[in-house]
């Protein structure tokens, strides 16, 4: 969601990429937002929170980690799965 947590409220769509991009796109779709740059394709995506207040993306990637995006800046601390 954009700025409220209402069923009705404007929400904005997050895609990952295989060049280990995420993207928030405008409500609209036309424009990008905001992207931050993993060091791997991400393979599952959840996000949770407000865009104007505060939110989080968590990625779990094709390498084996897990990164958080916390209002467009990639958290420094990596969660490494065991295969």
């Amino acid at each position: 969601k954009k700025n409220m947590e209402d069923e009705a409220s404007v929400s904005m769509l997050v895609v990952g990429t295989e060049a280990g991009q995420v993207h928030i796109l405008e409500p609209s779709g036309t424009r990008v937002s905001v992207t931050v740059t993993l060091r791997s394709p991400p393979a599952f995506i959840a996000v949770s929170g407000l865009y104007t207040v505060e939110y989080r993306i968590v990625c779990a990637c094709r390498n084996g980690h897990v990164y958080t995006v916390k209002n467009g800046e990639l958290s420094g601390g990596v969660i490494e799965l065991d295969a």
